[in-house]
């Protein structure tokens, strides 16, 4: 630490003092006192930003700001109350203490924190307290200074603490900044004697109640890629938290005094001071360089914060991953702390049946060796064992899974500081079987797997999986790192095992109880990702592990064989769902030549559902289910007969005759006419929503005479908007359609076309708005989406006039911090009729129209697109044939799409260019 701030409060009040004394009479008060507080905050701030800067201390950074707006608030009180308002001998009622509350109230004022003030009065506000109070709020609002603010008497705040446990929260924290001395010893007299002494219990459980609620609305887990340092699971809201409930219960406000209060042990004191400065000190640099003083520390900010906080390129990790290993490592000891914390003072408080700590009966005869103790809903070390066994270790898991306990705080510990014994049990029959056990157990095995993971027992027992333990995954698309993953899917799986998300995931429920072998799949979801991070395809690699470690978990080699298939192949159903032309017959029968049998066909599935729902709360959608739904069924089919005519003709006839029944008021001929318009493949491979839809979108169509109708709808459940357009299919349609959708600053996630026989389209397209308004929301942006799809298709050439209504466009900042390499693949193989086409490449807006209007231009028709977005990457496929409706073979004609393509995508400019000029 560099020598301490020189603060110099008093230059202040002697500059204004002066200035005062000599005021120019034309100006008001407010106008004198601006310009010396403005140059006052403007110094200090650059002065404590600089010193930040170099010293990274972000505890004593918000200390020099609290102080700085304590000089300005006190210097510009004394002046309002001296100057403009002054009064000799004020009554009692004229009173008021001006006290700083919140995280300004306890001295620790981040760079963007809001300015939390209390405007106490003995009793109802009087005219001259108004006055008073609306001149200091003037000149704070015009100093650009972020402040919030509460008029209370006296005995409304204490009437305010005893109902509102956040009022009460924010007042524990309360400093008297300005104002009179002997009512803010009133209130606090008042405070400690009606509320402290009173209310402890009932403090203590709603703010748990208050944490487990916020927890679940940051998204319930420590591992997050962008987590709330603020707010999140393991971050500075559950520190501050556990100052507040020892604050409220011990009425002390020291760190130092938690030793000798019984709350923590010195080891603990020391975490919890070096957690709170190293996430005080996060959060003001992420305040400093972040333009909306971002609590969330996203991607692009990882990039800068990184940097600026030294971390290097270190053992083959990026300075990024280091950062966020280190970032997870805080925020699960922060997890730890609180748990211990909380549970010593419950015991110590509170040892009444109310207890959150349940009570549960418990057989100890199971406890065959008598080393553990059951109470609470906790599993103890027995008082008179001093140390643990290394297969005792998974014996505790064993009996946290089967009987839904926890481990206490104590027998953590000890396990702690035996996890090298760990190592010699990776081997050992009995570890090995208690870990499936644990693995595959239907009450709560993710909470115990996250245990073990926490605490290193997993890494410790499968190398492998430690090489992924806080493995960020930077890809705007992954929501946790790969060793949360793994586990929140192995929940997902468990919980559709149980049955518990049936009306979520029905098919998957109802065939996960036809598989043989559930061990075969938990263990192969388990290892599905357990390469990533090693370069290469860590498919193929994981495979490999796979293959070494699932003798030692006790599989024989058919089963070994199995898992090994799986992992080496989770990929691959996702890949023909989302990349795939499911009309082409030969992608279902490619598909069913490498799954080969039913069962393996229901693993696959049944993995499949549970990975991607794993990845993120909005990835799983009803879009996904239905894709995979139809390549689980028609592969199915031609598993268990070739996929035969009568199957289909079966499945066919039984959406048309569902259909029917919606339709009712229509005659029978004009139902006939228009079923006979679509494909086959259109009642075998699209759901009864988007029939009913589509009959009802094409209906309207024909009926009015419209050459283009739009429907806009808004997928809340998905996080998306369905846009779907009929009209009259023809070259150009889908990079025109693109371009509009480009224009009016969309994000295209996914797209189907839908041809009839009578040359019509309907093109169905998933997008998101490049900011954070709904479409459906701003009504002006979503009338100028249909409008503006409607110029670009209809072939109205004002390409100028539409951008200049649509300057918004950009591509989010979010992105520039990626890079992602360009690919472009031509396959001539997975389609007997069409060439493919895949482009990987960086999300960014109008590249589906860059690429679409550069194979229009290229001579090519696309029959088909396969549109994919994984957070930062697109990847787009094309199913498309030359101008005579053949494949394109020619070895020189596919070098000039492949460079013409790759030109495409890195040419910013030709992308820019094209969304003006290729509309018409």
């Amino acid at each position: 630490m560099s020598n301490k701030y020189h603060f110099n409060r008093r230059n202040l009040i002697e500059k204004i003092e002066r200035f005062l004394s000599e005021k120019n009479s034309n100006k008001s008060l407010k106008q004198n006192l601006l310009p010396i507080l403005k140059s006052f905050i403007d110094e200090n701030y650059k002065n404590i930003k600089q010193l930040f800067i170099k010293d990274r201390d972000g505890l004593y950074c918000g200390i020099l700001r609290s102080k700085t707006i304590d000089a300005v608030i006190l210097s510009s009180f004394d002046a309002i109350n001296t100057h403009a308002f002054p009064i000799a001998n004020p009554t009692k009622a004229d009173k008021l203490s001006i006290v700083a509350v919140g995280g300004y109230g306890r001295g620790n004022l981040a760079p963007g924190s809001d300015i939390d003030i209390l405007i106490l009065t003995p009793y109802k506000i009087t005219p001259r307290i108004e006055q008073i109070v609306e001149t200091l709020l003037y000149i704070l609002w015009d100093l650009k200074l972020k402040v919030g603010y509460a008029i209370r008497s006296l005995e409304d705040n204490i009437s305010k603490a005893q109902s509102d446990n956040t009022i009460c929260t924010a007042l524990l924290d309360a400093r008297l900044i300005s104002g009179d001395q002997d009512l803010w010893i009133s209130f606090n007299s008042a405070f400690k004697l009606e509320v402290l002494n009173k209310l402890k219990e009932k403090y203590f459980y709603e703010k748990i109640k208050e944490r487990d609620s916020r927890h679940k609305k940051m998204g319930d887990s420590r591992y997050l890629l962008e987590p709330n340092i603020k707010e999140g699971k393991g971050g500075l809201r559950d520190l501050n938290t556990i100052r507040w409930i020892i604050l409220f219960l011990y009425q002390s406000n020291n760190s130092r005094d938690y030793l000798s209060l019984g709350v923590m042990s010195k080891k603990e004191v020391a975490f919890y001071e070096k957690a709170e400065k190293y996430f005080t000190t996060l959060r003001s640099m992420m305040h400093y360089n972040s333009k909306n003083n971002s609590d969330r520390l996203t991607f692009d900010l990882q990039l800068s914060i990184a940097e600026k906080l030294g971390y290097k390129l270190h053992a083959g990790s990026t300075p990024i991953e280091r950062l966020m290993k280190h970032y997870y490592i805080f925020a699960k000891e922060v997890g730890y702390l609180t748990k211990s914390v909380l549970e010593t003072i419950e015991n110590n408080q509170f040892k009444t049946d109310k207890s959150f700590l349940k009570t549960i009966v418990f057989n100890l005869k199971k406890n065959k060796n008598g080393i553990f103790e059951f109470y609470g809903n906790n599993i103890h070390i027995a008082k008179s064992e001093k140390n643990i066994k290394p297969l005792d270790i998974f014996r505790a898991y064993d009996f946290s899974a089967k009987y839904d306990l926890s481990l206490s705080n104590e027998l953590i510990s000890i396990i702690k500081l035996n996890i090298r014994t760990v190592d010699d049990l990776r081997n050992d029959k009995k570890a090995n079987a208690f870990f499936i056990n644990i693995l595959t157990n239907i009450n709560n095995s993710e909470k115990v797997l996250r245990s073990m993971n926490e605490i290193g027992v997993l890494g410790r027992f499968i190398p492998d999986f430690q090489k992924v333990v806080a493995r960020v995954q930077h890809d705007m698309y992954h929501t946790y790192t790969v060793d949360e993953h793994t586990i929140n899917a192995i929940g997902i799986l468990r919980k559709i095992n149980n049955g518990e998300l049936k009306s979520k995931f029905d098919l998957a429920s109802k065939v996960i109880k036809k598989i043989v072998s559930k061990k075969v799949l938990y263990i192969a979801l388990f290892l599905h990702d357990i390469a990533k991070g090693r370069g290469g395809d860590h498919s193929i690699l994981g495979g490999e592990v796979a293959q070494n470690l699932c003798p030692r978990f006790g599989l024989d080699a058919d089963d070994t064989e199995t898992v090994v298939w799986l992992v080496e192949n989770h990929l691959l159903m996702s890949h023909i769902a989302f990349k795939r032309d499911l009309q082409d017959p030969n992608t279902i029968i490619d598909f069913k030549k490498r799954v080969q049998s039913a069962e393996l066909l229901r693993l696959l599935y049944v993995l499949t559902v549970a990975d991607i729902t794993a990845v993120g709360p909005e990835i799983w959608n009803s879009w996904k289910d239905n894709l995979l739904k139809i390549v689980y069924n028609e592969t199915l089919m031609e598993i268990n007969g070739g996929g035969d005519i009568k199957s289909r003709v079966f499945i066919e006839d039984k959406a048309k005759t569902k259909l029917r029944k919606s339709l009712a008021d229509w005659s029978d001929e004009k139902f006939s006419n228009y079923i006979n318009r679509f494909f086959s493949y259109y009642w075998t491979n699209i759901n009864f929503d988007v029939h009913l839809h589509h009959a009802k979108l094409i209906t309207e169509a024909d009926s009015k005479d419209l050459k283009i109708k739009i429907d806009v709808e808004t997928l809340d459940d998905q996080g998306v908007t369905k846009v779907s357009i009929y009209t009259q299919d023809h070259l150009g349609l889908f990079a025109r359609t693109c371009a509009g959708l480009a224009l009016a600053g969309t994000s295209v996630q996914d797209a189907r076309i839908v041809t009839t026989k009578d040359g019509m389209t309907v093109n169905t397209f998933l997008i998101r708005p490049t900011n954070s308004i709904s479409l459906m929301e701003d009504k002006t942006r979503l009338s100028t989406l249909v409008n503006t799809i409607s110029k670009t298709i209809s072939e109205e050439r004002n390409p100028k006039v539409l951008m200049n209504e649509f300057k918004d466009i950009q591509i989010p900042s979010r992105k520039d911090s990626f890079i992602i390499e360009p690919r472009v693949l031509i396959d001539n193989l997975s389609s007997k009729s069409h060439t493919l086409i895949e482009i990987n490449s960086k999300d960014k807006i109008g590249l589906l129209h860059t690429l679409a209007s550069e194979l229009f231009l290229m001579g090519l028709h696309i029959s088909t697109a396969r549109i994919s977005t994984y957070g930062v990457r697109a990847v787009d496929v094309f199913y498309i044939k030359n101008m005579t409706g053949g494949k394109i073979i020619e070895k020189d004609k596919i070098d000039i799409i492949k460079s013409r393509l790759m030109k495409a995508i890195n040419d910013n400019k030709e992308q820019k260019r094209k969304i003006l000029e290729e509309t018409k």
